[in-house]
């Protein structure tokens, strides 16, 4: 039963996330994209300090890229974050965050553009709405072994989705990888 439960979160579940990502409308995406940038713009992303001209240019930047190649859709924004510091990231939907950390520490322009590819292969391969789908299916499993909701321990809880995101995290960063890479050799 251990084995089946295990690879159930291992590779059913992912397996799974995958096939449904690909099917689902891109509305959910939306949705799910808009509901996560509201719940982290309360908590942990402020207003970016970055100039209006140098974000523009920024923005520029990437669409003239995006002209010369195919881009999925996407909706780039600048945000201050001292909790997530130089970092960027991709919400369902294609929202691409970037901070204001990361646009400073960066010494040209194609360093931030290099992450911002890197972001739109984790848009293009719906990876964040494949990952919020494997945590359903991984609550839903557990669910399921344990017979009841109240029972499931925090630690219980948080087992599958480590499991899940320590085999296919990996992956999925390849994926956006080999996505950036080819993008930036256009």
């Amino acid at each position: 039963s251990v084995l089946v439960i295990f690879a159930g979160l291992r590779w059913g579940v992912p397996a799974a996330a995958h096939l449904a990502a690909r099917t689902l409308p891109s509305g959910l995406d939306a949705r799910i994209g808009r509901e996560s940038l509201a719940l982290m713009e309360k908590f942990s992303l402020n207003r970016s300090a970055l100039p209006a001209a140098r974000q523009q240019a920024l923005s520029q930047h990437l669409a003239a890229h995006c002209r010369r190649q195919a881009c999925p859709p996407y909706r780039l924004l600048f945000r201050d974050s001292p909790m997530f510091g130089p970092n960027a990231m991709a919400l369902p939907g294609g929202t691409v965050i970037v901070t204001d950390a990361l646009v400073k520490l960066s010494r040209h322009d194609d360093e931030v553009l290099a992450v911002v590819a890197h972001e739109l292969g984790h848009v293009q391969h719906r990876h964040s709405l494949r990952l919020a789908l494997q945590s359903i299916g991984a609550g839903a499993i557990l669910v399921a072994v344990t017979g009841d909701i109240g029972s499931v321990t925090d630690l219980a809880a948080g087992l599958p989705s480590l499991l899940l995101q320590s085999g296919y995290s990996r992956d999925m960063e390849r994926e956006a990888d080999a996505y950036a890479l080819a993008w930036l050799k256009t």
